[in-house]
Formats: C-alpha cells, sequence, structure tokens
C-alpha cells in the first residue's frame, strides 16, 4: 500500500489536488487499520480527489469495505471526491454486498483519474 506520484511510490499530482493511494493485493483485518488510516489521512490533508487504487487487489474484506465507505463519507464532508479504481474480484465483492451503490467504482485507475467510467 503506498501514495503514488508516478508509476513508482510517492504521493501522485495527476490533477489538481489529486492523490492516488494504492491498496494491497489483499484488504482485510490484518491491514484495514493502515488502509483506513492512509485514506483518512489524505482526506484530512484537504485534497479535492482522492483516489483509491485497487486494480490490484484480489480481496476485500467486510472491514475493507467499510473502511472505504468512511473515506467516501469523510472525503464528502471536506468537500473532495473519492473514486475507487477497482479490479473486477472487488467489483464483484461490492456488488454483492450493495456497497457499488454507494461508492464512485471506475474500472481502471485512468478512468477514475479522470472522472470518467
Amino acid at each position: 500500500m503506498s501514495l503514488d506520484s508516478s508509476q513508482a511510490s510517492g504521493p501522485r499530482a495527476s490533477a489538481p489536488r489529486s492523490v492516488v493511494v494504492t491498496l494491497p493485493d489483499e484488504v482485510d483485518t490484518v491491514n484495514v487499520c493502515q488502509v483506513r488510516e492512509m485514506l483518512l489521512g489524505q482526506v484530512s490533508d484537504g485534497v479535492a480527489v482522492l483516489v483509491a487504487d485497487a486494480t490490484e487487489t484480489t480481496f476485500f474484506g467486510a472491514s475493507g469495505i467499510t473502511a472505504l465507505i468512511s473515506a467516501d463519507r469523510q472525503a464528502r464532508r471536506a468537500g473532495a471526491q473519492f473514486r475507487l479504481a477497482a479490479s473486477p474480484p472487488v467489483q464483484r465483492i461490492l456488488a454483492l454486498t450493495g456497497a457499488d451503490l454507494l461508492l464512485d467504482i471506475y474500472a481502471s485507475l485512468s478512468e477514475a483519474l479522470d472522472g470518467r467510467s
């Protein structure tokens, strides 16, 4: 899990005040606190668009889904947008739980950065 500024790691300046947080291969009870802290920490830094990159993520546990929804709510309260770039397995998990109705989900990182699906 990292903040990205290029194809490597570090803050990515893709659009004004946009930040990408690359999520780990699996998000579950083992690492959800780190994921939540990374996402919420970026919201409090005042970004306009926060993108969670889960394009390489294959599993999301219930606690991870809760972290995404929390990040979305926090971003909205801060006047920011929260976007999720998600792999097909993650999209399926979100659809099965109904979380896809609550989150702005994109099939690729570039679509999420552009805000188009």
